[in-house]
């Protein structure tokens, strides 16, 4: 099968995703693994190389979203209320949070490389990914101070909106500056994966897999008849691939 048949699938597939999802009621942890498993194991199958510098790579977002999970669920900015897991990481943070997230991140990397970038004998780690590395490690460790010594000052009023804006936002507008020539690639990857995770954003409000009871957003856009924070559709809907490429392209790619 020719690339564009390939592609065919990848478009098709949130949609067929949404119905089994739907179909069979599923929780949040069958929702993540419906939607995301099959499409890295694929990429996968297609690009072997790759697997180990994916893996590696989406090892620190998911690290990163321990942190952003606990704080948003302490606040009730987003929340999933019921989890598959028997326990939470830190009693607060479900093990889908990090689990969807590495998932996320692997697709969108193995995506971009399998469809939009030529195949070039790659390392598993750019001397630049230490840095990368201590970035998240450094980050952690913060939280971890935080948790110890000073809970309290985790409740961050509109966490959702700074992070997204910091994290996502901020990255994305410097790389594109600094590499302009990527923004062809990054919109192709980003317009995927809105249309991916807009589907997979609305199975998981319509089944009630996760929640948004604070009111510490700067916005709502409705859709669908269907109520989402707007930082959740901005950072998460729109431009999280574009920020997860802002990332990967100069510390674990050529910016080519």
């Amino acid at each position: 099968m020719g690339k564009k048949g390939q592609l065919a699938l990848f478009i098709g597939w949130p949609i067929f995703a949404a119905l089994v999802s739907y179909y069979l009621n599923v929780s949040a942890m069958g929702s993540v693994v419906i939607f995301f498993v099959v499409p890295c194991v694929y990429l996968s199958f297609l690009l072997p190389g790759l697997i180990k510098k994916g893996i590696i790579f989406s090892f620190f977002p998911a690290l990163a979203m321990i942190t952003v999970s606990y704080i948003v669920h302490i606040t009730q900015q987003w929340v999933i209320p019921v989890t598959a897991f028997p326990f939470r990481l830190f009693n607060i943070v479900p093990v889908e949070d990090p689990i969807g997230i590495f998932l996320v991140v692997y697709f969108i990397i193995l995506f971009y490389e399998y469809f939009l970038e030529p195949h070039r004998k790659q390392k598993f780690w750019h001397i630049r990914m230490k840095y990368f590395a201590g970035i998240f490690l450094a980050a952690f460790l913060v939280f971890l101070i935080f948790y110890m010594f000073f809970p309290q000052n985790l409740l961050i009023p509109k966490f959702f909106f700074w992070m997204g804006f910091i994290a996502v936002f901020v990255p994305a507008i410097i790389e594109l500056i600094r590499k302009p020539l990527l923004l062809p690639k990054f919109l192709s990857a980003g317009l995927y994966f809105a249309y991916f995770l807009f589907i997979f954003e609305i199975v998981g409000l319509k089944l009630n897999l996760w929640l948004f009871p604070a009111n510490w957003y700067v916005g709502t856009v409705v859709l669908l008849g269907i109520s989402i924070p707007f930082e959740e559709f901005l950072f998460w809907i729109l431009l999280f691939a574009i920020g997860v490429l802002s990332y990967y392209e100069p510390f674990d790619d050529d910016e080519k």
